[in-house]
């Protein structure tokens, strides 16, 4: 997401003047490069050592938790849906958070996740064309994020998504469909 906004967060130094950072999912920050900003806001499904250095932390709905959509470790992107209540009577999407937050500091954000998606789509050249509402049920891989760990899975030259079915799991792996193999 971060890369369709024109920063890579892997390399803080494109953020040169930039005083606060709003994190959604903080997993995989660096937290020792945090201290540079003045205010940290973490929406975070987990505590962990970035959230940990937020000044302000909003409980997020873990993707089991929600509607909406995540690209997985094998860059499949795929649709979710809610399968177990929030736990936490407080959690809400990540991009409820954003709509709230920008809604108090008098802009407007997304009221769904088909709308949030969208707003995604337009910028990210990966999810440039697709729409929330007809992401197939067996997801899409997305040639672009692929890791570069099975380069064998590579698409035909050309094409940017697939909707390839379970073969996308890398060899030797005892997983069924590969949506259990974590998300990034």
């Amino acid at each position: 997401m971060a890369e369709a906004f024109g920063t890579k967060l892997e390399d803080l130094s494109s953020m040169d003047g930039v005083k606060a950072l709003v994190a959604f999912r903080t997993d995989g920050l660096p937290a020792d490069k945090l201290g540079r900003f003045e205010l940290i806001v973490a929406i975070a499904q987990n505590d962990d050592a970035a959230a940990a250095e937020a000044d302000v932390t909003l409980p997020c709905q873990s993707v089991y938790e929600q509607e909406g959509s995540l690209v997985n470790w094998y860059g499949r992107l795929q649709r979710t849906w809610p399968s177990t209540a929030a736990q936490r009577g407080d959690a809400a999407p990540a991009w409820a958070w954003a709509e709230r937050l920008l809604s108090g500091l008098g802009g407007t954000g997304h009221r769904t996740a088909a709308a949030a998606f969208r707003s995604l789509a337009e910028k990210s050249p990966h999810l440039m064309g697709l729409s929330f509402d007809q992401l197939p049920e067996e997801g899409i891989v997305i040639e672009a994020l692929l890791p570069f760990q099975w380069p064998a899975r590579a698409l035909a030259a050309g094409r940017r998504h697939s909707t390839r079915g379970p073969q996308t799991t890398p060899p030797g792996m005892k997983v069924g469909d590969e949506a259990s193999g974590g998300s990034r």
